[in-house]
């Protein structure tokens, strides 16, 4: 992400008394946008906990009306859906809107473990904000990140996560991030500065001119009504 980027996070609950088990996927989608969900938002991450009956997860999740998020501009990302389902053995509909930016996850009964994929795979997610990657993922990274977000507790998610990262100096990458184009920021940064002193200066040379003038202007006055009152006297 660049430094000027946002990225706002929203989580809401549609517990299943919110919508009859029944329903049509029109209402279904009414009951989710109820809760809080702002289709038009930008820059924006919202997670739906669909709450509903474990027996029934998947047709739950498979009534939501693709065509109805398509017609706001979300696509349907299915390898999203493919890979929560085979991981945490969850339902879940992933819609992304390259426009706003903006990615909507409806996940039937949101878990723990669905919790650790979606942090696992938030550069899939948001592929606008993460465009200088790698042309394939490692495999040794993919093989230990698959091993920790399976983890259910999350203080052991914490510590295993924390491990990961002191193997791969993710510290020492982001201070080299934040240093890319220091050097020509300085010499932008110095040059307005001199700019600014060089127009301060002109202005004060400006304002020195206009009280010389009128400086003058008086002692010329002044010498003038000397001369006349000089003048007057030795008529």
């Amino acid at each position: 992400m660049k430094q000027e980027d946002s990225l706002h996070l929203t989580v809401t609950d549609v517990p299943s008394s919110s919508y009859d088990v029944d329903c049509s996927g029109e209402a279904l989608l009414s009951a989710i946008f109820a809760s809080g969900v702002d289709a038009d938002a930008h820059d924006r991450i919202t997670v739906v906990n669909l709450q509903c009956s474990f027996q029934k997860t998947e047709e739950t999740i498979g009534k939501i009306d693709d065509a109805a998020l398509t017609a706001k501009g979300f696509e349907l990302d299915a390898t999203r859906v493919t890979y929560i389902k085979q991981q945490a053995k969850s339902d879940a509909k992933f819609y992304r809107n390259p426009q706003t930016r903006a990615v909507l996850i409806i996940v039937a009964n949101l878990s723990v473990v669905v919790w650790h994929l979606l942090a696992a795979s938030v550069c899939k997610l948001l592929p606008w904000f993460f465009v200088e990657r790698p042309p394939r993922d490692d495999p040794e990274v993919i093989a230990v990140l698959n091993s920790i977000v399976m983890q259910e507790n999350a203080n052991e998610f914490r510590r295993l996560m924390a491990e990961a990262a002191r193997k791969y100096d993710f510290r020492s990458a982001g201070i080299r991030k934040q240093l890319e184009g220091f050097e020509r920021k300085y010499d932008e940064d110095a040059l307005r500065r001199t700019e600014e002193a060089i127009q301060m200066a002109l202005e004060e040379v400006k304002q020195s001119r206009v009280r010389f003038r009128a400086a003058s202007a008086e002692q010329m006055q002044k010498k003038r009504e000397e001369l006349a009152q000089s003048a007057e006297k030795q008529q």
